[in-house]
């Protein structure tokens, strides 16, 4: 794994990256959605890093049309809450170190609501700043970070980008780069992908290439497969998988059998005795076959089993299938998780104690 990186320019996204506003951010979105009749879940799935008025577009396309202000009420609202609204720790200490015509903000936020932002917390505005109103399209395009490589003076190529995108997920990579081949929404595409079959995301948005190309799935496969940059174990899972009877776990994914052994084998990970994947597995997530079966093949009922998850398709499946749900924060918030029914979350298994006696598990969260 690469630990240093040069760069001539800094990019860096604002909300969850320098200040994190997630919570009252989330609880205005709360407020909207009961006023509004939307399922919050489904709002605050698609909310995060993408601009309030195309979040409006999509869930509330008639009423913007009604009030073209409600954008600017609700960004009114929430930047007037401080409320749980903090500075990302270092952020003070390393823009104060680095000189100021080298780095940036590329927010999909609008100038109102960043500058505020900002001042709230004491910190600088940079002489390199986009928001919502002068970039053209905002995130996942990426206007913004070329006009501000470009108004910094360097290339793209050149610069390093913080943001707070989840990590190590090496899918969405590829994800970007088939939707810009085959002219998808790259927003649509990895709202719907995470914790999903390659082919049911491609059959659902590319079906006629997957007719003229049935083996496009497998070609995306491969190249995922065979790249392990940013690829790394979360924190605990092995010295958690050596402490407990193989006989009495298993793995149940909607990757191929193919891409979950490649995985576990990079990562120095035995394949565990119950193991289901797309290729024996009749329906996928959020279908709760997988889990079911994997429970049938241990020998116990799936209400006696934990399921471990990062993505609501599988925290779904899990609980179809009468499971109990722990939430791993990955790809998803602490607050999207139990939304979607976990019991509680955690972003390593080194923070459980679990003890196996007598066949059964206890599972509890570190104070």
């Amino acid at each position: 794994m690469v630990n240093t990186l040069t760069a001539e320019g800094l990019l860096f996204d604002l909300d969850g990256t320098l200040i994190n506003t997630i919570k009252c951010v989330e609880k205005y979105w709360r407020i909207y959605s009961k006023e509004y009749d939307i399922n919050p879940k489904e709002l605050l799935n698609i909310s995060h890093g993408v601009q309030t008025i195309d979040v409006l577009n999509r869930l509330l396309p008639e009423n913007i049309e009604n009030n073209p202000t409600l954008a600017l009420t609700i960004e009114n609202r929430v930047a007037g809450d401080v409320d749980g609204v903090e500075v990302v720790p270092g952020t003070k200490e390393l823009l104060n170190s680095i000189k100021n015509d080298s780095w940036g903000i590329v927010t999909s936020g609008t100038e109102m609501m960043a500058r505020t932002r900002l001042e709230q917390m004491s910190i600088p505005a940079p002489k390199h700043f986009f928001t919502a109103d002068n970039t053209k399209r905002s995130k996942p395009n990426p206007d913004g970070y070329i006009a501000c490589a470009q108004s910094i003076g360097v290339d793209p190529a050149n610069c390093i980008v913080f943001e707070d995108a989840p990590a190590g997920i090496k899918a969405e990579k590829y994800w970007r780069i088939y939707s810009k081949e085959y002219d998808i929404n790259p927003k649509e595409l990895l709202n719907i992908s995470h914790g999903v079959q390659t082919i049911d995301v491609l059959n659902r948005l590319l079906p006629e290439n997957i007719e003229n190309n049935p083996t496009l799935a497998l070609t995306i496969e491969n190249r995922v497969a065979g790249d392990v940059d940013g690829v790394e174990v979360v924190p605990g899972t092995k010295e958690l998988l050596n402490s407990i009877n193989n006989d009495s776990w298993g793995i149940v994914t909607s990757g191929t059998e193919m891409m979950a052994r490649t995985r576990l084998e990079q990562m120095s990970i035995p394949a565990p005795k119950h193991f289901f994947t797309a290729d024996n597995t009749k329906r996928s997530k959020p279908n709760p076959d997988g889990y079911i079966a994997c429970a049938q093949s241990i020998g116990v009922d799936p209400a006696n089993c934990i399921v471990f998850e990062d993505a609501p398709a599988g925290i779904k499946a899990g609980l179809t299938a009468g499971c109990t749900v722990i939430g791993i924060i990955s790809s998803h918030t602490e607050e999207q998780l139990l939304n979607n029914g976990v019991s509680f979350c955690i972003s390593g298994y080194d923070q459980l104690d679990v003890v196996y006696q007598d066949g059964k598990f206890t599972i509890s969260k570190k104070q």
